[in-house]
Parts: structure tokens; sequence; C-alpha cells
């Protein structure tokens, strides 16, 4: 019943949600060097919660350092990963030092600077992100992504479906390691998602006044069902 409400929900047409875009500014007001970064490296964001980056998954970050040399993973407040991260790099006898940058937590007129700075978001498998999904097209970056059984692993696949992006919406681990590495080996790719995100930027409004209404009137409903839902079941 959970998943009948959801489905019938009027929100399938949309996100969901009322997304107002971030304002970025124009010059950015800090550079690569700022973090520790340098303009020849291929720089890969990875700033979701430390508990979203599952440890089977490790094995993917290795081996896109190891095809791409240049590779720069930018991790926010993660420095409780990278002793189990350095076990997956030393494996393929890399040092995560050469391939790592964990950074504190940024102010949100830092944060979206810096993403606008990186060349590719990597989406959390299993659990994926929402927001930051959005907040990384919207700084022009493409995001890889690959979709689990559960919706919570499905959020940035399900936002770049519905928004016509699917260019990295990966269907097993191979692909989206392949994904990963052909964009840090083709600059050229990269430039040619970055026009398909640019369309999206002028032909999409998430902000719009339908977006808000299906927003403002879908969530009552949700819960209602869900309530009613829960109760059926107990």
């Amino acid at each position: 019943r959970l998943q009948e409400a959801i489905d019938a929900s009027p929100t399938t047409a949309h996100l969901g949600i009322a997304y107002p875009p971030p304002q970025i500014p124009n010059p950015l007001p800090k550079s690569r060097a700022d973090f520790g970064l340098s303009d020849s490296d291929r720089v890969y964001l990875c700033c979701q919660a430390p508990f979203k980056y599952l440890p089977q998954y490790d094995y993917l970050l290795a081996e896109i350092a190891q095809a791409v040399p240049q590779a720069q993973f930018v991790f926010i407040r993660a420095d409780g990963l990278k002793p189990r991260l350095s076990r997956a790099f030393s494996a393929l006898n890399l040092n995560i030092d050469d391939y790592c940058r964990f950074l504190p937590v940024q102010p949100r007129l830092d944060n979206l600077p810096l993403h606008s700075l990186e060349d590719v978001y990597l989406a959390t498998i299993g659990f994926t992100g929402g927001n930051m999904t959005l907040d990384a097209l919207a700084c022009g970056l493409p995001v890889v992504t690959l979709p689990t059984e559960q919706m919570r692993g499905r959020l940035s696949w399900a936002m770049l479906q519905r928004l016509g992006i699917p260019a990295t919406l990966a269907q097993t681990e191979q692909q989206y390691l392949d994904l990963a590495i052909q964009l840090g080996q083709d600059r050229s790719l990269t430039q040619d998602l970055l026009r398909s995100i640019e369309r999206w930027q002028r032909h999409v409004d998430l902000n719009s006044p339908t977006c808000r209404w299906h927003h403002q009137t879908a969530a009552p409903t949700i819960a209602g069902e869900v309530q009613q839902a829960v109760a059926d079941d107990a």
C-alpha cells in the first residue's frame, strides 16, 4: 500500500520538489589552489555524508585513480574514511595521499564555488544525494550514478532520468567505473556533457509555480495515504 500511495502521487510528473537555483559567484572567489588542487587535476567530487560511502565500493575509487593518474577525490567532513579507503588504494600499490583531499565542512558560499572548480560528481552507491545532485548539476558537473533496489539508492538516477540527462547513468558497477574513467581521461566528453547540462539549465525551471504547486499539494496527499497504509497494515 505504501508503494501504491507513492506511485499514485501527482509528484510523479515532476521531481516532487521546488529547487531554487543557487547563486554562484562570478568570478569565483577562490581558485583550485586554495583547496590544494592544481589546474591539471581531474577532480572528482565526493561530498556526501561519510555513512553513505559503503566499504564494498571503495575499490572503485582506487581503480579510477589507477586509470586516471591525475585524479583527485575531494571529500568533505570524511576524515574517518581515510584508514579504510587507504587499504583499497594500497591494494593497487597507490598512496591515498596522492589522490584524496579531505576537507572540513565548507560554508555554503564556499561550497558551491568549490563544486564549480571540479570536473565530475560521483554519486554514492546505495544512498545517493538529492539536493547535492541538483547542486552539482547547477555547478555544471556531470553526475555519475548507479541505481540500487531501494529508493534511497535511486534518487540521483531518477532525477537525471526525469531531467533528460541520461548519459552518465550506469547499470552495473563496471559501467559506473568506465563512465568515471572516461570522464577523467577525455576532457572533450566532459565538455559535451556540460553543454547538455547547460541546455537543461536554460529550459527547466525547478522553482516554477507549477513545481511549487505540486510540492505543496502532494505532501499532504502522500502523508495521508502513508498514514492510511500504515494503519491498514497494522
